[in-house]
């Protein structure tokens, strides 16, 4: 189909895509290796013999052979010409003429437009410089450079992209565009849209050879790549029962708790995973084991998602978001924590004097913190034993709903890390891939580690009384200022 698209571009007899009679264009087709480039792109649009026609028996013209309804003309259908005719080939070089490896072509269609088609493979560098009409991508480009810069190369000319791929092997920059176009759907003109293709939207394919296709396949998994053109979640998603889902099975009605709220008996923890640029909190509740609806619940039920700000601004965000509540015990990313600022003191210790300056207390840690479990892949194994269900088909862990966005966005997005063996081939590994929003994750771990439980809570702070602490504290405070010269005579003789 991308190549179809190609083709009508460069011949000059695209719908919508048009370009000037004598226009010069550049169009860059990058592909997996250099079989993509002899196989995919010079095979399907200058060869022939891509698919079969035949000749329409009403308009008598050539059209494409329909194994359905033409199968009693086979023998009249024959091999179709290439899509881009050889009559408007220029010049061409190869990288690897044998195998008909391209470099460059360059094609002069019947409007005098002159196209330039250069050849690149994903392990070679991107070029840089270069403006481009158009780029094509065959199969997923893991490179992220080369997504960059040819978006970048695309702008001075307001070109376009079109990628053409099976997700199968989690390439972060074809996911993303994956998600993006899920939100750009919602917009009267997208930026970015996806066709989804499956092998049954193909009517020249028959059934049987796509059911015989689904046989012969090993997982569910595979089919839904092969077959539905689905992205493979199983293999490239940390959590995929939470992505299949979009955390539907996770998610917990606020009309399932006593008045919409949750009780005031009920046991709270707070996860704090620190940082200047993104500092994330998690809320969570535990119910006592007398609450039949869901006795083994930890519900989240709130979240702090702050960034750029001081750990003064973060202690301020939670005393806000804290008031009224009793906690049982504060829990923080301890390897984080344990690192020193440009003060010299600790960020934990930085934290812990901040919830003391604002009482920020709790049962069992007081204003400061039990350390987080810090080993990721147990971590994440936790976390996955907790996403199961044990309850009348609810998890462990649940979100209260409309609550926790940025933490369910993370659930479903994460990414597992890859590494490639000596085979190149890759090895998918059981935890988050670098360079990913994952704070949210690293609170839930934190928390589901400790293995929180019920105890019966203390009465917490109300915001009345806060209030009025702190302005008897102003008003009774001593003066910051320093008086330089004997005080008054009533003073001195007090």
């Amino acid at each position: 189909m991308a190549m179809v698209d190609a083709a009508m571009v460069i011949c000059g007899c695209h719908p919508t895509r048009k370009y000037p009679e004598g226009y010069e264009g550049k169009i860059y087709l990058v592909g997996l290796n250099t079989d993509a480039l002899s196989k995919v792109f010079y095979k399907k649009l200058l060869t022939k013999g891509e698919f079969r026609i035949i000749r329409d028996n009403v308009t008598h013209k050539w059209r494409s052979f329909d194994p359905n309804t033409d199968k009693d003309r086979a023998d009249e259908s024959r091999q179709a010409p290439p899509l881009i005719p050889r009559r408007m080939v220029k010049e061409e070089s190869f990288r690897i003429k044998k195998t008909k490896v391209p470099k460059t072509t360059i094609i002069v269609n019947d409007l005098g437009q002159t196209w330039e088609l250069d050849f690149y493979t994903s392990e070679a560098e991107p070029p840089r410089g270069v403006n481009l009409d158009a780029v094509y991508f065959s199969e997923e480009i893991d490179d992220p450079e080369w997504y960059n810069e040819m978006v970048a190369r695309l702008v001075d000319r307001r070109g376009y992209m079109v990628w053409d791929a099976a997700q199968q092997d989690g390439c972060d920059a074809l996911a993303e565009l994956d998600s993006r176009a899920d939100i750009e759907a919602l917009k009267p003109k997208p930026n970015v849209w996806k066709i989804r293709l499956s092998l049954y939207d193909n009517p020249y394919i028959p059934v049987e050879e796509i059911e015989q296709l689904s046989a012969s396949l090993l997982t569910e998994d595979d089919r839904r790549v092969r077959i539905y053109g689905e992205p493979a979640v199983k293999k490239i998603r940390l959590f995929p029962e939470w992505a299949a889902n979009t955390g539907g099975r996770h998610h917990f009605k606020r009309d399932w708790l006593p008045n919409g709220n949750v009780p005031a008996n009920w046991t709270r923890y707070m996860a704090l995973d620190p940082g200047y640029e993104t500092c994330a909190a998690l809320f969570v509740a535990v119910p006592p084991p007398s609450w039949a609806f869901h006795p083994k619940l930890v519900l989240a039920y709130d979240e702090m998602y702050v960034w750029g700000k001081s750990i003064e601004e973060h202690a301020e965000y939670l005393a806000n978001k804290m008031l009224g509540q009793a906690f049982y015990a504060f829990i923080i990313d301890d390897h984080q924590a344990a690192k020193h600022e440009s003060t010299g003191t600790r960020i934990r210790d930085q934290y812990v004097a901040a919830f003391t300056k604002r009482n920020i207390r709790s049962q069992a840690s007081d204003c400061g913190f039990w350390p987080g479990f810090d080993n990721v892949r147990s971590g994440v194994e936790i976390v996955r034993t907790a996403l199961q269900p044990i309850h009348e088909g609810m998890p462990k862990f649940m979100v209260l709903a409309d609550t926790c966005p940025n933490l369910v966005n993370e659930m479903r997005s994460l990414k597992r890390d890859k590494k490639r063996s000596k085979y190149k081939n890759i090895m998918w590994q059981d935890v988050p891939a670098p360079s990913q929003a994952d704070h949210g994750f690293d609170c839930v771990r934190y928390v589901l580690a400790a293995n929180p439980d019920w105890h019966a809570p203390k009465p917490g702070r109300s915001w009345a009384d806060e209030m009025w602490k702190r302005f008897t504290k102003r008003r009774n405070a001593e003066p910051s200022s320093v008086v330089l010269g004997p005080r008054s005579r009533d003073s001195q003789e007090e």
